[in-house]
Parts: C-alpha cells; structure tokens; sequence
C-alpha cells in the first residue's frame, strides 16, 4: 500500500497502517512477584502497596515501513 493511500484510509475512518502506532498496544501485563519470592531475602519490596505490580510488560508492533 503506498502512503498517499494509506493517509486517505486513516482520514476517512481511522484505519490501516497509520492506526497502527509502533509505540502502542492493546495488551498490557502487569505482574507481582509472589511474597516468598528469595529477592525479598536481601531486598526490600518497592512496590507501594501489597497489590502494587513489579512489573509492566506491554508487547510493541513493529513499525510498518510504507513504500
């Protein structure tokens, strides 16, 4: 698809490869160590809370290359 029709597509409904940014994504994790974990033997918890993730994982798309 080339960029002239890819930029009329994303104008007229919000669709194709401009929708889709590279930095973006609709799936997020958010992850916590379990209490016992042995990191917790020589460090103390950071999070703010005992339900506070350690963790955020959020996969990326690969940036699409319009040529």
């Amino acid at each position: 698809m080339n960029a002239t029709v890819a930029l009329e597509e994303w104008k007229h409904n919000h669709t194709g490869p401009y929708s889709m940014s590279p930095t973006a994504s609709n799936h997020i994790a958010f992850l916590r160590l379990p209490d016992d974990s042995s990191i917790f033997q020589t460090t103390m918890d950071p999070a703010a809370g005992p339900d506070t993730p350690h963790m955020e994982l959020t996969p990326l798309v690969r940036s699409i290359t319009l040529l």
